[in-house]
């Protein structure tokens, strides 16, 4: 990857995949530690990671440098930049909700450390607030415009967005896994987190009859016909490699245990999960991938 070209909201990869300025913001917080002998310690941004964060924090060398420090020097810097990040990047209620418990979590560490800064506490006070401020706008905003039009809108965008050939830079399997990824971090998911089960159920089958539609139209298959894992797995050849590093970062949390189709599709193992089978079919790949995406266990 081409480390002179940062990637910012405006790339070509982020006007495809909408999600990723979200998780990266989710990133951000959670690579923050109040335990400052182990700030130095702590495990390095992804690449695509920090390209994001370069570009969307400060365009010019110098920020960037304060930028790139906070991550693994000042907790009181990197608090500065995740209020701005917050304020300027993240839009959806599941991102502010996660920010926020992490936020939470942080505030309770510093209440054990007796000598920590003053500054620090007040800064995680803030931020804690200003999030709590944020959620509560953007839950009124959802009751006023209909929870259930602003998730069937977004489904239906990002199906349209898939059908006129946005997401062709990916495998076949891959261009399911982008599509759910979308419309979990989008109002589709924050509905499918604010109902109960029997209520979000009907629509994550109205997902899979779609995503399962889609996928198939373009393997040009029948929907329960199966193809070799390796066809379903397959990049076109012009695939640029920041598709690569933004699905692989994206299912980044996967494991074989929890979401073997989606480490199969995105991390494509040398040993698959035992639970893959070799030949696939459109249906066969989205029954997997929807409950895998849209689990509660993710973010646990």
């Amino acid at each position: 990857m081409n480390q002179q070209n940062p990637i910012g909201p405006n790339a070509e990869i982020c006007e495809v995949l909408t999600c990723l300025p979200e998780r990266m913001v989710v990133d951000f917080a959670n690579n923050l530690t109040v335990a400052k002998d182990h700030i130095r310690e702590q495990k390095k941004p992804s690449g695509l990671f920090k390209r994001l964060l370069g570009t969307v924090s400060g365009k010019n060398q110098r920020r960037q440098i304060e930028v790139n420090a906070s991550l693994t020097e000042s907790v009181d810097a990197s608090l500065q930049w995740l209020t701005k990040l917050t304020d300027s990047v993240a839009q959806s209620t599941h991102t502010l909700s996660l920010v926020q418990k992490r936020v939470s979590t942080l505030t309770e560490n510093t209440a054990a450390i007796v000598n920590y800064s003053a500054d620090t506490r007040d800064m995680l006070a803030h931020l804690e607030t200003r999030l709590s401020g944020q959620l509560n706008s953007l839950e009124e905003k959802v009751d006023l415009i209909d929870c259930k039009q602003a998730a069937q809108l977004n489904l239906e965008r990002v199906i349209a967005r898939w059908e006129a050939g946005g997401f062709n830079c990916f495998s076949l399997a891959g261009r399911s896994y982008v599509a759910l990824e979308e419309l979990y971090w989008g109002p589709f998911g924050d509905l499918c987190r604010q109902l109960p089960i029997n209520e979000h159920q009907p629509f994550l089958d109205d997902l899979k009859n779609r995503v399962q539609i889609q996928l198939a139209k373009d393997a040009k298959l029948d929907q329960t016909k199966r193809l070799s894992l390796e066809d379903w797995q397959r990049w076109p050849e012009q695939s640029p490699a920041d598709a690569r590093d933004a699905i692989t970062w994206l299912a980044d949390q996967a494991t074989p245990e929890r979401s073997p189709m989606t480490v199969a599709i995105c991390q494509q193992p040398e040993k698959l999960p035992g639970t893959v089978p070799l030949r696939c079919s459109a249906k066969r790949i989205t029954d997997a991938l929807v409950p895998e995406v849209f689990g509660a266990h993710r973010y646990e």
